[in-house]
């Protein structure tokens, strides 16, 4: 995990007592923090920067909040932005975590991230920004690790002409045969990442025997068996981004 550094904070909120108390304790901690009052102010905001986190006013001015946090998670350019909406005490309780619970069942990645109470110790809303922080920094780790991953699997197939393109190919495949069968968009998510590295194991078989056009030996053989093995070892540290919660 990288070393945290203070972060670049979004706050949609018509709540100015609030925006200004929670401006006040971020800035306090080497946090950059905008203001807003509505969802179109906060959308020409991010429009000029990429902000780590956004805290976002459960109604504002001119939409649900929610709404906006789904805007924000649907942007393919804002991959990372962590969202918190700001909850009253009044608001429907059960309703607020039935909503909380259902973004984070696998099923959707449109939901916030977390769930700040607006009557908090401004310590504690701190606490959670931190905690989103990470999470964006986490996510991103994730992925460059992935983006690594499969440029190995690019790498291997470059060692034999008659294997360029596969693992694309077979990604493909793996999804059009997903979609038949029903499955969730997490689900085709985590099965096309893991056919695009089936063959990441061949990585640490030399060159010679995978683009080996004779018969290959018995020898030969049990080693090009033995990359599926190679390839799980080199996956395992990185596993994780096959979960829902990283798709």
């Amino acid at each position: 995990m990288q070393a945290q550094r203070p972060g670049d904070i979004l706050i949609v909120d018509a709540d100015e007592a609030f925006s200004a108390q929670a401006t006040q304790t971020l800035a306090q901690q080497g946090h950059m923090v905008m203001t807003c009052r509505t969802g179109a102010e906060a959308r020409r905001h991010l429009e000029r920067m990429p902000y780590d986190a956004v805290l976002c006013g459960w109604r504002l001015p001119d939409e649900e909040g929610i709404h906006f946090c789904e805007f924000v998670k649907g942007q393919p350019e804002m991959p990372h932005v962590a969202v918190a909406l700001l909850i009253d005490a009044t608001a429907d309780d059960m309703w607020v975590a039935k909503l909380y619970i259902g973004s984070q069942d696998g099923q959707s990645n449109l939901g916030p991230d977390e769930l700040i109470l607006r009557s908090a110790h401004m310590q504690e809303v701190a606490a959670r920004v931190q905690a989103l922080l990470h999470v964006r920094r986490y996510r991103q780790e994730i992925d460059n690790a992935l983006e690594t991953l499969m440029s190995v699997a690019e790498g291997v197939e470059e060692q034999d002409r008659r294997a360029r393109g596969h693992c694309k190919r077979l990604s493909i495949m793996c999804i059009e045969l997903g979609a038949v069968l029903g499955l969730s968009e997490w689900e085709l998510t985590a099965l096309e990442r893991a056919a695009y590295l089936h063959d990441i194991g061949k990585v640490a078989i030399p060159g010679a025997i995978i683009s080996k056009v004779d018969s290959l030996t018995p020898r030969e053989m049990e080693i090009i068996k033995n990359h599926c093995v190679l390839g799980e070892k080199l996956c395992r540290p990185r596993a994780d981004f096959f979960h829902p919660r990283h798709l």
